[in-house]
């Protein structure tokens, strides 16, 4: 078996430069990079959480009874700001999740930030099941 080249030997230190070559990135500036990058993400991140945190209107279902061709359906609409008009969109489906009836919720300004609703669906077809498709202010 040969000796073994030292590394202190210039041609060998030559040919180890030239094998593994010095990489185009500059790891100081790399890090600085990805630390600026992550910081904007996590502005970001807080910033839409936060934003999203309190919509201006939110709706659920409390209860709802099936009868063959209507769905009555108990809602609870909480606006933080009751002065402005909200409305929800009430939808009743069927077994295989098709729409089959939908009745939209006009709330106009008033004094409750709670409003509770009974809403009667009228259905083309049998529901399974009423949810709250979304509210919207105005």
């Amino acid at each position: 078996m040969p000796p073994a080249v030292p590394v202190t030997d210039p041609t060998a230190a030559e040919r180890i430069r030239r094998r593994y070559p010095r990489s185009w990135f500059a790891r100081p500036a790399g890090v600085a990079t990805l630390a600026v990058l992550a910081a904007v993400v996590l502005a970001w991140l807080l910033w839409a959480a936060s934003s999203q945190a309190s919509p201006p209107v939110s709706g659920r279902v409390d209860h709802y009874v099936i009868s063959d061709d209507r769905v009555d359906v108990t809602v609870s609409i909480q606006r933080p700001d009751p002065s402005v008009a909200v409305s929800c969109l009430v939808v009743a489906q069927a077994q295989n999740f098709e729409r089959v009836g939908e009745v939209r919720v006009e709330l106009g300004p008033g004094t409750e930030e709670q409003v509770r609703r009974e809403v009667p669906v009228q259905t083309f077809r049998r529901a399974a099941a009423a949810s709250l498709d979304g509210c919207q202010v105005g």
